[in-house]
């Protein structure tokens, strides 16, 4: 099964952030933040900054 035809929740992506890995683990201090595995902050990031960016495109838009 090619990557394209697995299911949503199947398609899994590498990416390398040893260079910023320190970064995002001591990026928030709450306790929430620190339980998390790595992979979720990273979800969490982008999901954040994917969001800033409709809301700026949105904005500027009007």
């Amino acid at each position: 099964m090619t990557q394209d035809k697995k299911p949503r929740h199947l398609r899994r992506t590498q990416i390398d952030i040893s260079d910023v890995q320190s970064e995002i683990e001591t990026l928030r201090s709450d306790v929430t933040w620190r339980e998390l595995p790595l992979s979720m902050k990273c979800r969490i990031l982008i999901l954040e900054r994917l969001e800033q960016i409709r809301d700026e495109a949105t904005s500027q838009g009007k």
